[in-house]
């Protein structure tokens, strides 16, 4: 319970609770975003005319590297690099103290 309430303390450090959960619907929001290619690509891109024939199982936007680039980068990278980032400082906080406790 107490590293809980350690972990809780270096967030709320960070973020207060409201600031938090604007922060969580933003992420939430942004990884959704990916549903928007595989549901509309033909209507955005194409004018609604299907590229793929129906018997192919791909996607329309098979072929759009910049796409693939840019949304691997906002959906997986960047929350990797966050993800890093918090569990480091999580890390640094908290091993004094399992130094200390062990010791």
């Amino acid at each position: 319970m107490l590293k809980a309430k350690k972990v809780t303390r270096i967030m709320s450090v960070f973020l207060s609770i409201n600031s938090y959960r604007i922060v969580l619907y933003q992420v939430w929001s942004v990884s959704s975003l990916w549903i928007v290619p595989i549901v509309g690509w033909h209507h955005f891109v194409t004018g609604g005319r299907r590229v793929v024939p129906p018997d192919v199982c791909d996607t329309e936007y098979a072929t759009n590297t910049a796409l693939k680039i840019i949304t691997s980068i906002l959906n997986f990278y960047l929350p990797l690099a966050l993800m890093y980032a918090l569990y480091t400082k999580i890390f640094v906080e908290v091993s004094p103290h399992s130094v200390a406790r062990l010791s």
